[in-house]
């Protein structure tokens, strides 16, 4: 089960960062909103018109919750690529407007979210980018072109609020240039920690890879991660 999955690496996690003390989670998956208005997430084996099969982001949250309070958690969301699907019943969705909520609801400590696209948006999928758009400029943020443009102050490491900042603005930038559409990730956590070293020899300008430079990228984030 993906669910039980995803639960297991939360519950010995190897936190990284500069300080070691960020456990960071980006999960990829279609959203919806069950009967009871709950967020939900539509994990790989879940059955869309069956609600018992969602898993509601406040279980994710739940065990977020059981790390350490020291711990900064870092939770990425890449959802929101399904605004409507009438096969499913589904005219609109409503999972943006209750991140919120939900968040509050937990009361995690140290948690820090990043959902892809702000209420009424579509999440843009960019086959050119061999990724979403907000998954490719969190790559990018990470890989630490966030230290350099827009806030990033140049400290050789990419902070919570520089990647927050450069990935909404080029999200947004994304949308409406290339789709004319709109679309800006939602941040909540409104305090600043350094999440990432910065490996000075990588690119940080916008550049469309191919599908090898897109690979070469992860890896050296994993590898700036661990220093």
């Amino acid at each position: 089960e993906v669910a039980a999955y995803i639960q297991g690496l939360l519950r010995d996690p190897d936190p990284g960062g500069p300080h070691h003390d960020v456990v960071m989670v980006y999960l990829s998956a279609h959203v919806v909103v069950d009967e009871h208005s709950q967020p939900c997430l539509l994990l790989g084996d879940a059955d869309p018109l069956d609600s018992s099969t969602w898993l509601p982001l406040s279980e994710v949250l739940e065990w977020t919750k059981e790390l350490p309070d020291n711990i900064k958690k870092v939770l990425l969301l890449d959802c929101g690529r399904m605004p409507t699907n009438w096969q499913i019943g589904l005219f609109y969705n409503g999972f943006a407007e209750r991140v919120e909520a939900a968040i509050e609801r937990a009361e995690v400590p140290n948690l820090y979210v990043l959902n892809s696209t702000g209420p009424g948006e579509a999440a843009q999928h960019a086959a050119e980018l061999h990724a979403s758009s907000f998954g490719f400029f969190v790559q990018q943020g990470l890989n630490g072109a966030a230290d350099v443009e827009h806030s990033g102050n140049g400290d050789d490491h990419v902070s919570w609020q520089e990647l927050v900042d450069y990935v909404q603005r080029q999200v947004e930038w994304w949308a409406a240039e290339r789709r004319s559409d709109e679309q800006k990730p939602l941040a909540f956590g409104d305090a600043d920690f350094p999440v990432v070293h910065v490996n000075r020899s990588a690119p940080t300008s916008y550049d469309p890879p191919d599908a090898k430079a897109f690979g070469r990228d992860q890896e050296r984030i994993e590898a700036n991660w661990r220093e």
